[in-house]
């Protein structure tokens, strides 16, 4: 599990879960997830690609210095 976290709504627990294979998530979602008596729904959809990402580091404002380690 890479990352959980909790919201309002109908989906109330979004996750992320790291995989190496579709066949391990398979499995993850069948057995892992599927026997917890407290899931009474499930949607899932694999990340093809990420668009966005982490930027490049914004330059400080003038006069002052960079730190780097």
């Amino acid at each position: 599990m890479a990352f959980a976290g909790a919201t309002t709504g109908p989906n109330n627990l979004p996750a992320t879960v790291v995989c190496a294979d579709v066949p391990a998530r398979y499995a993850y979602l069948t057995t892992r997830i599927a026997g917890l008596h407290a899931v009474r729904h499930l949607e899932a959809s694999p990340m093809i690609r990420r668009i966005k990402g982490p930027g490049p580091l914004p330059a400080p404002p003038r006069g002052v210095l960079r730190r780097t380690s």
